[in-house]
């Protein structure tokens, strides 16, 4: 990134006061006066923040003119893809979103100065902001926010204009988490999904009937007739059928388009919650740092959006897990705890060994033969094959599986043991309590 002078904070205030520049003009020269030297200075950050907070609390001007610059940035630009779409991955599939991913790394797509998405991420383009954003304390965004003094800010419209677009975005989330809940892959781990009872059929209608409400009470400027809820509730069943979902999976079979599907999925549930935090009508940032989190989210998708690694980490990370819990399932078979599981296992253990054996005696054969390249390792891909498929069918085990087998099912063990033990805790508080 260029270095460029860093305009100190009382000279951008006074140029944006006196119609010398625009205000995206300021808001890209105060972002970057608050920008740390290094991204893991947090605590250069935090004191930037704060004496931004100061000048705003003692110079009223200064509060309002950044409060018409953020609203004009606002209402002049379409906000709806900045909620739907920065850090939610697309509904091309794990492999077009890669290709996409590399195609506009090498080019990148022209900025729309209509979209608030394409201006935050001009305004953020550090691909560092996201880490010194995230390391400012709530308490700090908290005081920035009461130092703009928002009570004082007389144009409704532009709240009102962003309730709507933010509205809007819930509209289209929901629809978005409907479509992927029943999508064929889904129904294939978990085929009640389609059932009527499904909370994912029943998302939509109870977000269409929320977001009436909300409009209306808007207009009216009276109180909302019906709240969120519902729609919380069915958020949390849907929640729940996906970790039904996942556990399925790593019996029928778990694939990339799954994980893939089953994280976006995820994504556009977290984003529908914090968006209806947002739309409380009692909700007030400077109590709550829901609107920072979903800032820092923001910032990291932005600086993030071209990077192929995340979308190879996001997905094998949920791979690697599935794969572990299967493990974990299956070392069950890798234990014994009497004479009999012990001699079982002996007998299993000497089967799977004398067959690893016969492959071994054919592969040397088949390296005697002086076969052409391609053909010497077909068919030694074929002897590995079939010797472990005899092995899976004849229900034998080999040894060296054992460790990798049980690692995971003692840390299961394990881990119900603390559980176990952190239940017993709290039921028996009572009892020391009354003592």
């Amino acid at each position: 990134m260029t270095n460029l002078p860093n305009p100190t904070l009382d000279a951008i205030f006074q140029s944006l006061s006196a119609g010398e520049c625009s205000g995206a003009a300021a808001l890209a020269d105060l972002v970057r006066s608050l920008r740390p030297s290094s991204a893991t200075d947090h605590e250069q950050a935090v004191m930037n923040l704060r004496a931004l907070a100061w000048l705003l609390e003692h110079h009223p001007a200064y509060r309002q003119a950044l409060r018409t610059a953020l609203l004009e940035l606002l209402t002049q630009t379409r906000q709806i893809p900045l909620y739907t779409e920065s850090g939610i991955l697309a509904n091309t599939g794990f492999f077009s979103t890669l290709s996409k991913r590399v195609g506009e790394r090498l080019l990148p797509m022209p900025i729309r100065e209509d979209s608030l998405q394409d201006r935050f991420g001009r305004l953020f383009r550090w691909k560092q902001d996201h880490i010194w954003l995230a390391g400012i304390p709530d308490e700090t965004w908290q005081q920035l926010w009461q130092a703009m003094a928002w009570q004082e800010e007389a144009d409704r419209a532009g709240w009102v204009q962003t309730r709507l677009q933010m509205v809007e975005a819930v509209q289209i989330l929901s629809a978005r988490v409907t479509a992927i809940g029943l999508e064929p892959e889904l129904v294939r781990v978990y085929p009640e999904i389609e059932r009527f009872e499904s909370p994912f059929l029943h998302l939509n209608a109870a977000v269409l009937s929320y977001a009436d409400s909300y409009r209306r009470a808007l207009a009216d400027d009276t109180p909302q007739a019906e709240d969120d809820k519902h729609v919380l509730v069915l958020l949390d069943q849907c929640e729940e059928i996906l970790g039904k979902i996942r556990k399925n999976a790593s019996r029928n079979g778990i694939s990339v388009n799954l994980t893939y599907q089953a994280l976006r999925l995820l994504q556009s549930l977290h984003r529908l919650r914090a968006l209806l935090a947002l739309l409380e009508p009692g909700h007030d940032p400077g109590h709550n740092p829901a609107l920072f989190h979903l800032i820092q989210d923001f910032a990291r998708a932005e600086n993030r959006k071209y990077s192929v690694s995340d979308v190879f980490k996001s997905n094998t990370e949920l791979l690697a897990l599935q794969v572990t819990e299967h493990a974990g399932r299956h070392g069950e078979h890798y234990i014994a705890e009497s004479r009999r599981e012990w001699a079982g296992m002996a007998r299993a253990a000497m089967g799977a060994g004398l067959i690893v054996g016969v492959m071994a005696l054919i592969k040397l054969l088949l390296a005697q033969a002086h076969l052409p390249l391609l053909w010497e390792g077909l068919s030694y891909g074929l002897n590995y094959a079939i010797g472990f498929i005899i092995v899976q069918l004849l229900h034998f085990t080999i040894a060296t599986k054992q460790p990798a087998m049980t690692a995971a099912r003692i840390a299961a063990a394990l881990h119900q043991q603390e559980k176990a033990a952190a239940r017993c805790r709290w039921m028996s508080w009572p009892s020391w309590w009354s003592r």
